[in-house]
């Protein structure tokens, strides 16, 4: 494994813990019947951590470690960021509103199946499990809109507190000659985000159809490697070991010719097999002999 492997494994085990346990905290506080402050304060800060480092998946895409785009990683990234570091955590009258509780809920349910399928992956490449690459394409299905919802409540919570403190704005006059509202910029977001949110999610829905035929045609390739059924798979192995121990011989290739000659090759098979009259071994034995025809042609 390479030193660049390590690291990836290495960052999405860090990453797979850091939202479980944003996950657990959250969980734990509901069925606490906390308030939603006080899931915040339970997973506030967790969530700020992870969260920051995963800018980090914007330089992974960008120097080539894994193939994601870079503008849409980072497109993602300052979409939640911009929610939670500059909404959510400075106006603490947001973060009363279970809109909050909401987003990171559906967040952390979301990387603690994204994360350990990166992590699997990159170690193990397609023995990675079928059932959690399944999952990661799947489960984003449901969780994506929720969350995304939740990002919209909690911005439409928090316009009331941008519009009368007006954070992050810059008024005239000023040395710039230029205004800049954030409450206006927020409203603008608001307008702009089911358009900037289907683009993402369209993109995942075409990578999910992708993923799992690719998925699907490695665990076929699998299968028949181990010997399930399939060409050089256990149902050949079987029907040659069977016709060895009951001294049936496969006919030679028929040649070339019309569809005729392939099913007297199919009658000769079955006749050669006198055994109580119903073929090799029993009613069992005509299906078997009838495989081993077809095997052989």
């Amino acid at each position: 494994m390479r030193i660049s492997q390590i690291y990836l494994v290495l960052y999405n085990a860090l990453q797979a813990c850091g939202w479980a346990a944003v996950l657990g905290a959250i969980l734990y506080g509901v069925l606490q019947k906390g308030r939603p402050e006080q899931l915040y304060n339970s997973a506030g800060f967790l969530t700020k951590l992870v969260q920051g480092a995963s800018l980090l998946e914007t330089l992974h895409a960008a120097v080539g470690l894994v193939p994601s785009s870079p503008l849409m990683s980072l497109m993602q990234w300052m979409g939640r960021s911009n929610v939670f570091f500059l909404i959510l955590e400075p106006n603490p009258q947001v973060r009363m509103s279970w809109w909050s509780v909401l987003m990171m809920g559906t967040w952390a349910a979301a990387e603690v199946i994204r994360y350990p399928q990166y992590m699997l992956s990159t170690a193990l490449g397609e023995r990675c499990p079928h059932w959690l690459t399944w999952l990661r394409y799947t489960m984003f299905i449901p969780l994506y809109p929720v969350g995304v919802v939740a990002e919209m409540g909690l911005m439409v919570a928090a316009l009331p507190y941008l519009a009368a403190s007006k954070p992050y704005s810059l008024e005239l006059p000023n040395a710039y000659n230029w205004a800049f509202s954030y409450h206006r910029f927020i409203q603008i977001v608001l307008a702009l985000y089911p358009f900037l949110w289907w683009q993402l999610y369209s993109a995942l829905l075409r990578s999910r159809s992708k993923k799992l035929t690719q998925v699907g045609r490695g665990r076929g390739r699998r299968r028949e490697e181990e010997g399930y059924p399939g060409e050089g798979g256990r149902e050949g192995k079987e029907t040659k070991e069977y016709g060895a121990r009951h001294d049936v011989q496969p006919p030679p290739p028929p040649a070339r010719g019309s569809r005729g000659q392939r099913n007297t090759t199919q009658r000769t098979v079955v006749a050669d097999s006198s055994d109580g009259g119903c073929g090799v071994g029993g009613c069992g034995g005509c299906v078997r002999a009838f495989v081993l025809s077809r095997n052989c042609k």
